[in-house]
């Protein structure tokens, strides 16, 4: 009869051991299940910023993007940055708010207006054709690119 006793108590421990598992089970879940969103939400917040941080550096890097600007107002940037910049914004729309004038190569010199919003007429044409000769210069080789922009034909 001892043994009986003896058993019937170690079974009613192991089932109050087996029920704190359990219960130490179910919290370990709700939190293993807390921690595996908080990292999903990081690894979220980690791609946008990756896919931001990825556009921006490669809109900056880009060979062709940065001087796009100079070549298309037809402006030497061989010079610092600074007068670069200045040369630039010097530069005033025409009179006769035509987006360019030919030069006497018959090449494009492009006046946008800088004092007016992105989307005035002339700004639009000028972001036109700076999406275009970007499209072109990712159809065209790097070496041709920069071949027709020396010798001042538009692509």
């Amino acid at each position: 009869m001892a043994n009986i006793k003896g058993l019937s108590d170690t079974k009613s421990i192991l089932e109050i051991e087996l029920t704190r598992l359990k219960e130490t089970n179910v919290s370990l879940v709700a939190q293993l299940d807390i921690a595996e969103k908080i990292l999903e939400e990081l690894q979220q917040k980690f791609a946008d910023t990756e896919k931001s941080t990825v556009s921006k550096m490669s809109v900056n890097n880009h060979v062709i993007l940065k001087p796009l600007f100079s070549q298309l107002c037809r402006i030497d940037c061989d010079a610092s940055k600074k007068n670069c910049v200045a040369a630039l914004v010097a530069v005033k729309p025409l009179d006769n708010q035509q987006p360019f004038e030919l030069s006497s190569k018959a090449t494009q010199i492009w006046h946008l207006n800088w004092l007016s919003k992105v989307d005035d007429d002339l700004n639009v044409k000028f972001l036109k054709e700076v999406a275009d000769c970007m499209y072109n210069n990712e159809k065209v080789p790097m070496f041709d690119h920069m071949r027709m922009s020396l010798m001042g034909a538009h692509l």
